[in-house]
């Protein structure tokens, strides 16, 4: 009888402690692995920021070099020089995260390094050969006509064609891997929960959620990722081309008229340079916020470059579409950005505007983008701050319209959504379907 019990007693002290043993290794591995799950995260927004930098530097090379070839404008020189600074510097940084390799040599990301240095996306060379082309392209004297030709051949094919491809790819790839990784460490983390859930219940609570909340926001993190700009908050590039090709091909079903508008910054590299990028930064932001606030949902806002931004405004004549982007165009100018609230200093700056309007809607989101970047390009040339309108479609006018800050009565516009002002041709806003990634 004595013995049974102190047997009992004996073997309810092991089931304890190894209760409380299997506790304590799985609280620890549990913190182990959210410690793991938020270095990852950093690592992949980081991974996957510099990706997308690189893919908008090749694509802002190619069109500096473009412009450059066609125009030979000083200003699209030194753009190109300054893309391909940021090119190397940005793909630097991303090299010494590919790289990087643990205490017994292997590589610390095996998916990185082996896309970065090996076939077949070889990104390490593909870069490299690009950069240098880049720089030739741009010390190339203006006679050397042919040797200029085959350098921006090259660019263009490698900024449209295998470099963009080799990244996107590589961007998907990885963060595909991450999603997997993260799906495997919530199913860790399940039987984790599960074990201390038949030891601990409450141990069970505080462990649980956590991680949970953990693996969740990695998870959303990376699907953000792949389409937000970073440091706006806007759709980035991808998203963007997705979004605004299915609202055109949906108002070309309604035929109804769509506005493609492009924008740029003027002299933003001077702000850059004169203050820093922490002030460039910010000047992005405050025009992010500036330009959401002009724009309706069912509209599609992204940010397409450096200091680029696009919108498709959905169902609006030219005349609307004007005046929506002239309000915007003085609000910006007479709205400006706080750089430092320590000092209470606040910046001035404005925006050049291109934007083509398409009355029946049908064409490509990216040759509206182009048509909408010569006009972009005549806004710049007239002097910035300014805006150059064309209509394509039945009843397109003869010649491009400036802005001119005021209607064609002399009255300034109000700041009522010009579209309630459209009439029969408006579409009510919630008509509009709101399109997801």
């Amino acid at each position: 009888m004595f013995w049974h019990r102190d047997y009992a007693n004996l073997s309810l002290t092991e089931a304890y402690i190894v209760a409380l043993s299997i506790i304590a290794i799985m609280s620890v591995q549990s913190h182990i692995l959210t410690i793991h799950i938020t270095e990852k995260q950093s690592l992949a927004s980081e991974v996957s920021y510099q990706l997308g930098q690189l893919r908008s530097q090749a694509q802002q090379i190619m069109y500096y070099a473009n412009n450059y070839n066609e125009y030979g404008e000083e200003i699209d020189r030194n753009f190109l020089s300054r893309s391909i600074r940021g090119m190397k510097n940005n793909y630097i940084d991303l090299y010494q995260t590919v790289s990087s390799t643990k205490m017994w040599g292997a590589p610390r990301h095996p998916f990185l390094h082996t896309s970065f240095f090996s076939p077949p996306y070889d990104l390490h060379r593909q870069i490299e050969e690009f950069v240098q082309m880049a720089d030739r392209f741009g010390t190339l004297d203006k006679e050397k006509i042919e040797q200029k030709s085959e350098a921006l051949s090259y660019i263009k094919n490698e900024a449209n064609g295998f470099l963009v491809t080799s990244i996107d790819n590589i961007l998907l790839q990885y963060q595909a891997k991450e999603l997997e990784n993260a799906r495997k460490h919530s199913a860790w983390q399940f039987w984790n929960v599960i074990i201390i859930l038949f030891v601990l219940m409450l141990e069970a609570i505080f462990i649980f959620k956590p991680m949970v909340e953990a693996t969740k926001n990695y998870q959303e993190t990376l699907k953000r990722l792949a389409f937000e700009d970073a440091l706006t908050g806007l759709n980035n590039r991808r998203a963007f081309i997705k979004r605004a090709t299915a609202l055109i091909r949906f108002l070309g079903r309604e035929n109804k008229a769509v506005a493609v508008v492009l924008m740029d910054l003027d002299h933003f590299k001077q702000v850059n340079d004169t203050y820093g990028h922490k002030a460039g930064d910010l000047v992005l932001q405050h025009f992010s916020g500036l330009l959401t606030k002009s724009v309706r949902p069912s509209d599609v806002v992204g940010r397409v470059g450096g200091e680029e931004f696009s919108i498709v405004l959905a169902n609006v004549r030219s005349e609307i579409a004007f005046k929506i982007i002239e309000r915007l165009r003085r609000k910006v100018e007479s709205t400006p950005c706080l750089i430092d609230e320590k000092h209470d200093q606040h910046l001035s700056y404005t925006a050049s505007f291109g934007i083509i309007v398409v009355t029946s809607p049908g064409m490509d989101i990216e040759e509206l983008m182009n048509m909408a970047d010569k006009n972009l390009y005549k806004a710049k040339k007239n002097g910035r701050n300014t805006i150059v309108i064309s209509t394509t479609g039945p009843e397109a006018p003869e010649s491009d319209r400036d802005a001119s800050g005021e209607t064609e009565d002399g009255r300034e516009d109000d700041d009522r959504d010009p579209r309630e002002e459209q009439g029969e041709g408006g579409r009510p806003d919630d008509e509009v379907p709101l399109l997801e990634a």
